[in-house]
């Protein structure tokens, strides 16, 4: 069951990221959104915080009020901005981030804890390909 989720979205204020927030409170989700610079172009519902992920101290007080005041975290999502399109010749949908992450959030995930799930439709695999081509 997947109501009462608790989801953590980085980068959720434009484009892919706003609509998987969206998405998530459409479902029933509490989503806290967390973007370095506009907290007011998050969807309405989710909370919301300014912090840049690489600065621990300006997250960890954005973080903390998350769980204080919507419980812990069930899933989190990191989205950020790519200049070319996946593999697949596309960029990715918010409703295909979506089923990642709804499945995470369900019972037949319960075994599944501490892993990074890439949705990036083999786009880390075409960098990770290239950038060792150019260090060897």
């Amino acid at each position: 069951m997947s109501e009462n989720r608790h989801v953590l979205i980085f980068g959720g204020t434009r484009g892919i990221g706003r609509t998987f927030a969206q998405l998530c409170l459409d479902k029933g989700w509490r989503v806290s959104v967390i973007s370095r610079t506009n907290r007011h172009n998050a969807p309405a519902g989710s909370l919301t915080g300014i912090a840049d992920i690489c600065d621990a101290d300006s997250i960890q007080p954005v973080l903390e009020e998350a769980v204080e005041k919507s419980g812990p975290f069930h899933a989190v999502a990191f989205f950020q901005r790519y200049r070319d399109a996946d593999n697949f010749g596309r960029m990715g949908e918010a409703r295909e981030i979506a089923a990642a992450a709804e499945f995470l959030c369900s019972p037949g995930a319960s075994w599944i804890t501490g892993q990074n799930i890439l949705c990036d439709g083999g786009a880390s695999l075409v960098w990770s390909e290239s950038h060792f081509k150019n260090v060897s």
